[in-house]
């Protein structure tokens, strides 16, 4: 990522203050204790507020399928097919549904 290699051209090391080339200082809040002059924060801090972002941002592309479908019965399918792992189901329920399971792909 672009931080990394910024870093990494610096040579900063572990214990270095990398504040003023971290990117995301205002999402994360990073300020100077007293108001006035630079803020401190490591380099192993930094990687951990990415990871972070990176989380946020993984757990997003889960979602983006749903947004893609237009109705409920397809988001439906999407999430029984690719995601939900049936732990159990009513021997009701099961018969009634299962000729839809069956053209999923359900055995």
């Amino acid at each position: 990522n672009f931080f990394n290699a910024a870093v990494s051209q610096e040579g900063m090391n572990d214990s270095s203050n990398v504040a003023n080339t971290f990117p995301f200082k205002t999402y994360f809040e990073i300020t100077a204790a007293n108001g006035y002059g630079s803020s401190v924060l490591s380099r192993s801090e930094a990687f951990d507020k990415i990871t972070v972002l990176t989380k946020v941002f993984s757990e997003l592309e889960e979602y983006r399928p749903l947004e893609l479908l237009r109705s409920q019965r397809q988001r439906t399918d999407y999430l029984l097919t690719k995601q939900v792992k049936i732990v159990a189901m009513t021997c009701t329920h099961a018969a009634i549904a299962r000729s839809h399971l069956v053209e999923l792909g359900f055995q």
